[in-house]
């Protein structure tokens, strides 16, 4: 005869009353999907960049196992930007707690709990009026990887002071990002259509456009002076879908209506001298002592593919260092608008540090199926460059003047 287990009646009681007290496993409606909103919407909805539409609970569960990998893996969202100054990126990285109710609500068997009544919704950000220019017309690939290619904007034959530039792309899945390059008059830009190497034109950057990033906008009191014969130079990003699209853009700008009182100046800094030797990951520097008070309203870095982490601080006299940007996954495909929100205050004497880690060993993807060899400085397809723009906001004094590098 089989033993019973005995349980005392009293401490079944806690047993039974601690079961009632158990917290209810995560569901759809309650938990999940408004992380969905936050941090995943900006690309996982019709019509958007993403693959998969993540509206509803059943497109949503649909997608389960893939979803649980790129969670935990922490691949999505890509956006891997951090600041002790901001929030940068409109999707930001899933949060601990956030993954750990996700893992739960997955073991729970991902319980929907209250039906949605409608899909799932996240409003554009707003931009407001402004100048739309269409871009020439642009075929990408059907078939190959992605490439970047550049395309030459024409402005109004007018100084124009702007104070915020977007994109809007007519395939989103196929345009996937853009950077903004200032072409000064007088200055020959690459060729339309040409997958360019701005690394090796001598281009200013401006900014840069990603889904998933607020749009580059600068404070009401500031503007980036284009003098007249200006151009943008757009190098955006395409993903070949597998059929002949179309990869047209519109870029909008925003014109401030009068002149305001502080102008947009770009300040770069680069080092030219460095190698990275098989097997190694070094990080190189550069600083900036801000000789006189002044404002940071973003940065624009430039590396390549073997470029891993960045950590970039700031050190106002007297304070501690600061978070000024990190990137904890670099991707020279995948660049986000870094203008902070609110400007950063440098007074004279701040020490500026940027750090770019390099990776030459089997974490990058351009060793795959070879073996690393000494990088160097330079624009060839297994080159490297380690470049910091500083965009910085300072009184008007002139009327037209080109960017201060």
């Amino acid at each position: 005869m089989a033993a019973k287990a005995w349980i005392p009646g009293g401490l079944s009681l806690v047993v039974a009353g601690l079961a009632a007290f158990a917290p209810a496993p995560p569901t759809f409606r309650d938990d999940i999907a408004p992380v969905v909103v936050e941090k995943c919407l900006p690309c996982h909805q019709k019509g958007g960049i993403g693959p998969f539409d993540f509206t509803t609970y059943r497109n949503f569960k649909r997608n389960l196992e893939l979803i649980r990998i790129q969670v935990l893996s922490r691949n999505m969202p890509p956006t891997s930007a951090e600041s002790d100054f901001a929030v940068l990126a409109e999707n930001p990285q899933l949060t601990d707690r956030e993954i750990l109710a996700f893992q739960q609500f997955y073991d729970a068997g991902a319980p929907e709990g209250p039906t949605l009544e409608l899909p799932l919704n996240r409003k554009p950000a707003e931009v407001g009026p402004g100048l739309t220019i269409a871009s020439p017309e642009v075929a990408v690939a059907a078939e190959g990887v992605q490439y970047w290619r550049a395309q030459t904007i024409r402005l109004p034959d007018r100084e124009m002071p702007i104070q915020a530039m977007w994109l809007v792309p007519e395939k989103p899945r196929v345009l996937r990002s853009a950077q903004f390059y200032l072409i000064p008059p007088g200055v020959e830009p690459p060729a339309d259509g040409s997958p360019a190497n701005v690394f090796a034109e001598g281009l200013t950057p401006v900014g840069n456009w990603s889904p998933g990033y607020p749009v580059w906008r600068l404070p009401d009191d500031t503007a980036l002076n284009l003098p007249t014969g200006s151009r943008i130079l757009v190098l955006a990003k395409y993903q070949p879908s597998g059929r002949p699209e179309s990869g047209g853009f519109l870029l909008g700008l925003k014109v401030a209506e009068s002149a305001p009182a502080k102008d947009l100046q770009v300040v770069s800094l680069e080092d030219k001298g460095f190698e990275i030797k098989p097997d190694t990951s070094p990080t190189i520097s550069l600083t900036k002592k801000i000789g006189e008070d002044s404002e940071i309203l973003g940065l624009i870095p430039q590396a390549r593919f073997y470029c891993g982490t960045q950590s970039n601080s700031i050190q106002v006299p007297g304070r501690p260092a600061q978070n000024l940007l990190s990137v904890l996954k670099w991707d020279p495909f995948w660049l986000g608008s870094y203008v902070f929100p609110k400007p950063v205050a440098a007074p004279a004497g701040t020490n500026l540090q940027f750090r770019f880690t390099y990776f030459n060993d089997e974490r990058c993807q351009m060793n795959e199926k070879r073996d690393p060899t000494t990088v160097r400085y330079g624009t060839g397809p297994y080159d490297e460059v380690c470049r910091m723009h500083i965009l910085i906001a300072r009184p008007r004094t002139v009327t037209s003047a080109r960017p201060r590098t």
